[in-house]
């Protein structure tokens, strides 16, 4: 799964997803 995904742009996502207020929805849905 290395397909030029790097944990600082890994990081970004979260982060864009964090802000969302999305993070308890990713907890929950990936489980």
């Amino acid at each position: 799964m290395h397909q030029g995904h790097t944990e600082k742009e890994l990081t970004d996502i979260l982060e864009r997803l964090t802000q969302m207020g999305f993070t308890g929805h990713v907890s929950q849905g990936v489980e």
